[in-house]
């Protein structure tokens, strides 16, 4: 999971470099996508049992 959040965050920034008209509001919109993010799998891994991770 921290190698896909990685890659997704480093193509957000490519992304940003790229295509933003105001790279400053972009990246605040970027940070509020992430925070998101890493609150759903957060609470998504609070909620599963060990056990349905070890696999």
């Amino acid at each position: 999971m921290t190698a896909h959040l990685s890659g997704a965050m480093n193509e957000a920034a490519l992304w940003l470099v790229d295509h933003a008209d105001d790279p400053a509001s972009a990246a605040q919109a970027a940070h509020r996508a992430l925070d998101v993010i890493l609150q759903a799998a957060v609470l998504a891994a609070a909620s599963t049992p060990v056990s349905a991770l070890s696999g």
